[in-house]
């Protein structure tokens, strides 16, 4: 544990969980190391979010009883305009995969990213996501003329659908539950 703290104390267990929370994950490219419908995926804390090559997210998490809670959310048929997925802002590690006795399927310096653009995912409706800690954030850029109706979101491999007192959207899926943020909003 690193600690930029300026008294030296050792900091709690609490306060170093925290800080992990924040903690900025890349997104990484994937170049043959897995299935070739995937482009990016990243590691959380509490599983993998897969970014597909058709624009939707595979969440595969760890829930209790170590059963895999995994489901997948794509955009409404016919909505995804200009699908391009980007790799922005390179980190300063890359990844090797030396998996197997087969050079040939190795893959070294697998680029990571801090984000990925998703680009136009409806007419004047951008996104980008970003990952930290166990969370995954999707950043939906809507310019003028953009209107909400477009962004409509199907989940799969789900029992049902509920909104909590805090504002979370609760995901019951085959295998347990999932959370998502309440969702905010902002004008710059």
């Amino acid at each position: 544990l690193i600690s930029t703290n300026p008294t030296r104390e050792t900091p709690s267990i609490g306060s170093a969980k925290d800080q992990m929370t924040k903690l900025a994950l890349p997104f990484v490219q994937n170049i043959g190391q897995t299935s070739d419908d995937i482009l990016y995926y990243s590691h959380l804390q509490n599983g993998t979010v897969f970014i597909n090559n058709d624009g939707s997210f595979i969440y595969k998490f760890f829930g209790e009883d170590d059963k895999t809670i995994a489901f997948k959310e794509k955009f409404a048929a016919g909505v995804t305009t200009n699908f391009v997925a980007q790799g922005k802002n390179p980190t300063n590690t890359s990844v090797n995969y030396l998996k197997g006795n087969d050079p040939s399927k190795w893959r070294s310096n697998v680029p990571n990213y801090e984000t990925v653009d998703l680009g136009s995912i409806a007419q004047n409706i951008n996104l980008t996501v970003k990952a930290y800690g166990k969370n995954f954030e999707k950043i939906f850029t809507i310019q003028p003329q953009g209107n909400l109706d477009d962004l409509q979101i199907t989940l799969e491999n789900i029992k049902s659908l509920d909104v909590n007192s805090k504002g979370e959207l609760q995901i019951k899926a085959v295998n347990g539950l999932a959370m998502m943020s309440k969702p905010v909003a902002y004008q710059e």
